[in-house]
């Protein structure tokens, strides 16, 4: 990426609004029931629950998903400086997840190496459902600027949001009251749990 492409990619950024949450249902509603679009649907679903940046999700493994569909470990990633982190996730985004990996059964990674799961191919399939979302290359980041906000309206605290946002580690996003880290994960997994509705 150039300087000027640079420069430019941020002030996009700056100017970036959160996809409206009755919007982002809409997406999902009306992808659901249409084949063409159910890909589209699982990625934007996967996007709105857990606020994965696209080389995060990309790089996201079949072994990265918890068998028991509790818990998803998202690695650190050499672009971006966040760390690694677990995520609770819930059966509908569990389900998109698997769902994304029987595309590519043979592939370890769960978006695989098939074009109908490549971002770019993706803003063809949002024209016909959310032109607006579809004018920038950065949608599903507007989709995690959603997911930060429903995050704070929901009075999660700062701290757990940074870390389920990867801008944070666990250690210095929770106070340190000479707990655990089963116990931590059961704080940030149960402040969504009780406060977030899945989408």
């Amino acid at each position: 990426m150039t300087v000027r492409q640079n420069t430019k990619m941020r002030k996009q950024i700056g100017r970036m609004q959160p996809a409206a949450t009755d919007d982002i249902r809409e997406i999902i509603s009306r992808c659901e029931n249409n084949p063409e679009l159910q890909v589209l649907g699982n990625m934007v679903r996967t996007i709105a629950n857990t606020g994965l940046r696209n080389k995060e999700f990309e790089s996201l493994k079949k072994s990265d998903i918890d068998p028991t569909g509790i818990w998803l470990h998202v690695g650190r990633q050499r672009t971006v400086a966040s760390p690694e982190r677990l995520l609770p996730i819930r059966p509908r985004t569990y389900d998109a997840l698997v769902s994304l990996h029987h595309l590519n059964p043979e592939s370890e990674f769960v978006l695989g190496d098939s074009p109908r799961t490549r971002f770019d191919y993706m803003i063809r399939k949002l024209k016909i459902v959310a032109p607006q979302l579809a004018r920038t290359r950065l949608w599903s980041y507007s989709i995690r600027l959603n997911f930060e906000c429903r995050l704070v309206l929901a009075g999660i605290p700062m701290g757990t949001v940074k870390y389920v946002l990867g801008r944070e580690s666990l250690r210095s996003s929770l106070i340190d009251l000479a707990l655990t880290h089963e116990q931590k994960m059961q704080v940030v997994r149960r402040s969504l749990e009780r406060f977030l509705a899945e989408l």
